[in-house]
């Protein structure tokens, strides 16, 4: 059996070569994610803009999708003398509460303002003040809402394409179908267990967006020490997030 002397030799003859650490990846995603299942998903896409004289119309293009952000500091890197084992850093809390921000956004660079939703049974005014908010018990029925909110919000440009994920509460709820099909509102769905290559927010934006989150609560904290980050600024950190990450991502 080849042994370590053997591997950081064949590692010195090929340098093109590097270790790294792989990241998990589910059975299903693995399988989902092929050639054929992509090339059915574009050409598919490609005729319903032909048929529907959408391909030279960015702005009656839309994408819509969300990610997690959580009400706490990241620590990040610091710098410390060599040798040292305990490196600590102050944090707003051990966990925070992760908040679910739904956006929409067309091919021409056209946000919604986002849909944040916190976990609850009961509306609180001092939440809302300067942000929309959903206040449910579960993620799937904000989904439904938001997805009929926005589609009422875009009706007035005519004929257009929402592309989202092909999740139960999106593809399998007859009123919002009847909806949308009632208003020339065309939904599009991705193939299922191929959102993490296919789907432009993720690819694109939600990572940036995550990073400059996380610098904002680090602020946050280090400007209001003894404070801890709470749902009282998570619309005035969000609405700083987003002004930052539209000016840096295009």
């Amino acid at each position: 059996m080849a042994g370590q002397d053997w591997f950081l030799a064949f590692m010195r003859r090929h340098p093109v070569l590097a270790v790294r650490k792989a990241q998990g990846m589910s059975t299903a995603r693995a399988k989902g994610m092929t050639k054929q299942e992509c090339t059915q998903y574009f050409e598919l896409l490609g005729n319903v803009l032909r048929e529907n004289h959408l391909l030279n119309t960015p702005q009656k293009i839309f994408n819509l999708d969300e990610t997690g952000l959580q009400l706490n500091n990241n620590p990040g890197k610091v710098v410390v003398t060599k040798g040292a084992k305990m490196v600590n850093c102050i944090t707003s809390a051990e966990k925070g509460e992760t908040i679910s921000v739904i956006t929409c956004v067309n091919a021409e660079r056209t946000f919604f303002p986002p849909c944040c939703i916190f976990k609850g049974k009961n509306t609180k005014r001092a939440f809302e003040a300067t942000a929309r908010l959903l206040w449910a018990k579960s993620q799937l029925m904000s989904h439904l809402k938001f997805s009929s909110n926005g589609l009422k919000t875009f009706l007035f440009r005519g004929k257009v394409l929402l592309i989202m994920d092909g999740h139960s509460s999106h593809c399998s709820n007859v009123e919002l179908l009847d909806y949308a099909l009632a208003n020339d509102v065309i939904l599009f769905f991705f193939p299922s267990h191929t959102t993490h290559w296919l789907q432009p927010l993720d690819r694109s934006f939600f990572k940036s967006l995550n990073a400059y989150w996380a610098q904002t609560c680090q602020n946050w904290v280090h400007s209001n020490p003894g404070r801890k980050l709470s749902r009282l600024q998570f619309a005035q950190l969000l609405n700083i997030v987003l002004v930052a990450t539209r000016n840096y991502i295009y």
